[in-house]
């Protein structure tokens, strides 16, 4: 049985031109204090790629921001399944990139919710794209 709770390195987003793409091309959702871009680009490496980030302006020292994208990280990692079986399917790559804006360290239990919010609106977003694209 494959292990369907990972976050693999291929399933990291990493390559620079293409968050450069992501942010001058891609469209965000927000709930609060999560912000997500995403972006269905013409290639990738793998299906669903994400990327975590927090503030250097909001969190001086480099462990706080640490750990805000460990918690990120493990959230998604624990709630991507539907997403991923939803664009295992499909020949559309998907890229996202999680940014934290609060200004304070958030618990765990506030981040999950958030990342369970954006992803479900994410797994909206999916659907109705794939319902305009002409499958060709």
């Amino acid at each position: 049985m494959p292990k369907q709770f990972t976050l693999n390195k291929k399933e990291r987003l990493k390559k620079t031109k293409l968050i450069e793409h992501l942010f001058q091309s891609g469209k965000k959702i927000t709930a609060f204090p999560l912000r997500m871009h995403y972006l269905f680009p013409e290639q990738a490496d793998a299906p669903l790629q994400a990327a975590f980030s927090a503030s250097k302006k909001n969190f001086k020292r480099s462990h706080e921001r640490n750990l805000i994208k460990r918690k990120l990280r493990e959230a998604y990692r624990l709630q991507k399944l539907p997403l991923q079986t939803e664009i295992a399917g499909k020949n559309q790559p998907l890229i996202l990139f999680f940014v934290y804006n609060g200004k304070e360290k958030p618990p765990y239990e506030l981040i999950a919710a958030k990342m369970q919010e954006l992803l479900n609106k994410m797994l909206l977003i999916v659907q109705a794209h794939e319902a305009d694209t002409p499958n060709t």
